[in-house]
């Protein structure tokens, strides 16, 4: 058998989604925060600690889906202002599935703290460009 050549292309999407400490409802909750398509593969992105979270002991800031709470990020320092690399890319999402944020902190009087996760994902059975 022989592997059958494909000659359609397409671009990589980017979702920008910015949050602040009030968009968590709780600490260790898992909120949505990006829907992609049934047909999306994640590629990468970045989780960026734009304004530092100021918890008495910790903050954290995990990337998962509905799947895993920390697949993509296990637990970015969000007391730093940083990006953190999304990785594993290559994941395919099925339908009704999301990108999820976690904050967990630790020792109260959290006052400030905002970011945004940049993820980069393509859609599988679209087509931009056809290099045949």
């Amino acid at each position: 058998m022989t592997i059958k050549l494909v000659s359609d292309r397409q671009y990589e999407l980017t979702a920008i989604v910015p949050f602040t400490l009030a968009d968590f409802g709780a600490s260790g909750v898992a909120e949505n925060a990006v829907e992609l398509p049934s047909d999306a593969i994640v590629t990468g992105g970045d989780l960026v600690i734009d304004v530092a979270f100021d918890s008495v002991t910790t903050d954290a800031i995990a990337v998962g889906d509905t799947d895993s709470v920390a697949r993509y990020v296990a637990a970015a320092d969000a007391k730093v202002v940083a990006s953190t690399a999304i990785v594993p890319t290559g994941i395919q999402l099925g339908a009704g599935k999301y990108v999820t944020l976690q904050w967990t902190g630790v020792g109260g009087g959290t006052t400030t703290g905002a970011g945004r996760v940049i993820l980069k994902y393509i859609r599988q059975s679209r087509s931009n460009e056809n290099q045949g």
